[in-house]
């Protein structure tokens, strides 16, 4: 499931989608890089809301997207940004790129991390 819900292959058993992690500074003028996930989603994937995880479902899929600080909770908030797809390949037929930065990683100071789930209820 998450392998179509990400654009992956379900045949590679490394195939877990188009999921990207990328410093950069997604704010100008801030010059501060921060932790930025891009991924594809399904085409026509309403805007993604909720804090601190944003959500959005399409075609009985739900995506959610968490960040933390340590990989025992994924409590920090996340917060949508415009896409960064600087040198991705295209996003494929029936999706689009989407991109997340988590809140408080500016400048990077301390470990952050951050997911996409899918799941079909």
């Amino acid at each position: 499931m998450g392998e179509f819900a990400f654009n992956g292959d379900p045949l590679s058993g490394t195939g877990k989608g188009k999921t990207h992690l990328f410093l950069a500074d997604s704010i100008a003028p801030d010059t501060e890089d921060e932790l930025i996930l891009t991924i594809v989603v399904r085409l026509g994937t309403p805007a993604f809301s909720g804090t601190p995880a944003p959500s959005a479902a399409v075609e009985g899929y739900i995506y959610q997207i968490e960040g933390g600080g340590d990989l025992a909770e994924f409590a920090a908030e996340v917060k949508p940004i415009d896409p960064v797809t600087t040198g991705l390949p295209p996003a494929g037929d029936g999706y689009e790129y989407r991109s997340f930065c988590l809140e408080g990683s500016d400048g990077l100071a301390t470990k952050g991390f951050i997911r996409a789930l899918a799941e079909m209820p």
